[in-house]
């Protein structure tokens, strides 16, 4: 798709009923659908995770981290976008800066899901019982 082909940002420069449905039939051109299955294979070089990409856009990111007992990922933050996190299975620990949990989660633990503003610095680490 050429930049000229691509949605604006917003509708705002648009005017008129041709170019408004031009904006979304180019908008709608992007959508695609996508689906999970868990990769067959080893951790690797000791690794406790595996990241998956599945979808993706300027705005939004889905992804699914695979992690082993003892696993996590590191305290960083997304300047640009919230997250949503869901375990599908086991339970995971979500922490702040200086090691301070924010909530744990999972089937098991108290929620399924947990939301994550935009500048929310945080980690995942699955509990070493889960």
């Amino acid at each position: 798709m050429s930049e000229t082909e691509k949605p604006a940002e917003t509708g705002e420069d648009l005017r008129g009923a041709e170019k408004k449905e031009a904006f979304h039939l180019a908008a709608e051109a992007l959508i695609h659908n996508f689906a999970f299955t868990r990769p067959d294979i080893e951790f690797p070089n000791q690794k406790k995770k595996i990241h998956v990409k599945l979808a993706g856009t300027n705005s939004v990111r889905a992804s699914i981290q695979i992690l082993k007992e003892g696993g996590e990922n590191n305290l960083h933050y997304h300047p640009n976008m919230d997250l949503i996190y869901m375990v599908l299975k086991g339970r995971i620990r979500f922490y702040g800066p200086g090691d301070k949990v924010l909530g744990e989660f999972g089937p098991t633990g108290r929620s399924k899901f947990i939301s994550a503003p935009v500048a929310t610095s945080g980690c995942c680490r699955t509990p070493r019982d889960s």
